[in-house]
């Protein structure tokens, strides 16, 4: 996503907290003119200098932190007055995201690791998220949820046999949640969010 903006003539910055991740990183894109990528800690306010942004993209990441309050405040200071913040999280509010989580926390370790991140953190809903934001001058303007086809695959390994049924059965159970009377943001295994940040008036 930040190569393909860089290349439109964007300049972008891609933070990360894994040495070995970002070195990669820079490796892969070396020749991008628009695009960095560098080693650090959003949950420090310093990891950037105030009102240095446009436009923040969060993919996958808030849901990874104990406290989202920390890092959407330190969003909030790095990001101009009337810029942009997109984000895409794993949708908490959906019953079979929590099912999900809950069938893997009592899985062996190894078959878990394989199913999802061993730093995720809550069970975030779209209520939590509209609940932080404006309380950091973000209302949000766009809100939806989507359901995003699932490549995971068992590879056939010995003692991993079972990774092949639990794959079947979360893509089974997020489906006929897709079916139930329930809210419809509710229903997709993501959400995005878009919110603007509010002016200063002096």
């Amino acid at each position: 996503m930040g190569v393909a903006l860089s290349r439109r003539n964007a300049k972008v910055v891609d933070v990360g907290i894994s040495n070995n991740m970002i070195a990669l990183n820079r490796k892969m894109n070396e020749d991008e003119e628009n695009y960095a990528c560098i080693v650090g800690d959003v949950e420090a306010p310093n990891c950037f200098e105030e009102k240095s942004f446009d436009a923040i993209a969060v993919f996958f990441m808030l849901h990874r932190f104990p406290n989202i309050n920390t890092v959407i405040k330190n969003i909030s200071l790095w990001l101009r007055d009337g810029g942009i913040v997109w984000v895409v999280e794993p949708n908490g509010s959906n019953p079979a995201y929590k099912l999900s989580k809950m069938i893997a926390s009592m899985l062996p370790r190894r078959v878990t690791i394989r199913l999802t991140s061993i730093n995720e953190g809550g069970n975030y809903t779209v209520d939590d998220y509209l609940r932080a934001f404006p309380n950091c001058r973000f209302p949000c303007d766009v809100k939806a949820s989507f359901s995003a086809p699932d490549h995971r695959k068992d590879n056939g390994e010995d003692g991993l046999k079972i990774l092949k049924f639990i794959v079947a059965m979360r893509k089974l159970t997020f489906s006929l949640v897709r079916r139930i009377p329930i809210r419809k943001i509710n229903q997709g295994d993501a959400l995005i969010l878009r919110m603007r940040r509010t002016l200063v008036h002096k």
